[in-house]
């Protein structure tokens, strides 16, 4: 049972890119060097200071200027860090039914404590957060688990009844790593438009299939087998997925070249293509058996 759901914020919660950035460009400015695009980095926005670094000067940690310059971006974006940020459309809604059904939420990030505690309650959610986790809250941070462990336990639920929503890979490993239910927010940074388009198309294909999953589920292993028709599933899966949907997949990819999703909408074909199957045989009543034994 799902008690409490924990967010990240930059990306997920909030859109803090522009500031983000914004920081970047003054530090680049203030050593003589050209100012980046936006598009350029919004991508990285919710890395961390460090990723900014890395981009900006195309350097990596162990650079000797590495430390001075992330120190230096910081203190560029504790000037700007609250100029533009806003929240994603209807995430306080979502907090408020969060709230209407008893479930707990919170947020863990890995923006540092100075920048977390001045931003949040400029966000003005109708229901603040019931724990808060920095960057810096801890000796570690996400993709480590810790700091979504350390939540669950300061609200006093157990991880695997948590969920964590988060828009990059770290989001998902660390929430994995934790024991919890992990959502990827598909309107965060990290994605972009192409595999946001494949993202909401595989969503779509899925939903279909999943209708297709119940209705096989219901009727094969429950109708059919109720009546002794045990070896449909078996020959049924054989021939729709084996026969079916694997090998045109695989001649969708290797051979004919077909988009990303047609091929993806193959690999789903076993239990769409079943329902036709499933349907004749069921208003035959060919699943119906002599269950009846003789006894001497």
């Amino acid at each position: 049972m799902l008690k409490a759901v924990l967010f990240d914020l930059d990306g997920t919660l909030a859109d803090t890119a522009v500031d983000l950035c914004n920081a970047l460009n003054i530090l680049l400015k203030k050593r003589g060097l050209p100012c980046q695009t936006f598009d350029a980095f919004r991508a990285i926005a919710g890395d961390g200071a460090g990723a900014f670094v890395r981009q900006g000067f195309g350097i990596d940690n162990t650079h000797p200027d590495f430390e001075n310059l992330r120190q230096e971006y910081l203190a560029a974006y504790n000037d700007c860090f609250d100029k533009n940020p806003v929240l994603f459309d209807n995430i306080d809604r979502l907090i408020r039914v969060l709230h209407q059904n008893n479930i707990a939420w919170g947020i863990v990030t890995n923006k540092s404590k100075r920048f977390t505690d001045r931003l949040i309650p400029k966000f003005g959610f109708t229901f603040a957060p019931q724990v808060v986790v920095s960057g810096d809250t801890l000796s570690v941070s996400k993709p480590n688990p810790e700091p979504l462990l350390y939540a669950a336990q300061q609200l006093n639920i157990n991880p695997k009844e948590c969920a964590y929503v988060g828009d990059s890979l770290g989001d998902i490993q660390a929430a994995n790593a934790a024991g919890m239910t992990s959502i990827l927010a598909n309107w965060g940074y990290s994605m972009t438009d192409t595999a946001r388009h494949y993202l909401t198309g595989m969503m779509i294909i899925m939903a279909v299939y999943m209708i297709g999953r119940s209705a096989n589920t219901v009727i094969i292993n429950g109708i059919f087998a109720a009546g002794g028709d045990t070896l449909f599933d078996v020959y049924s899966l054989a021939v729709c997925m084996w026969g079916l949907a694997l090998p045109l997949a695989f001649a969708g990819a290797f051979w004919f070249h077909w988009p990303v999703l047609a091929v993806y909408a193959c690999t789903c074909l076993d239990e769409v293509g079943k329902i036709p199957w499933v349907m004749a045989r069921f208003r035959k009543y060919k699943w119906v058996r002599d269950l009846t034994r003789q006894v001497r």
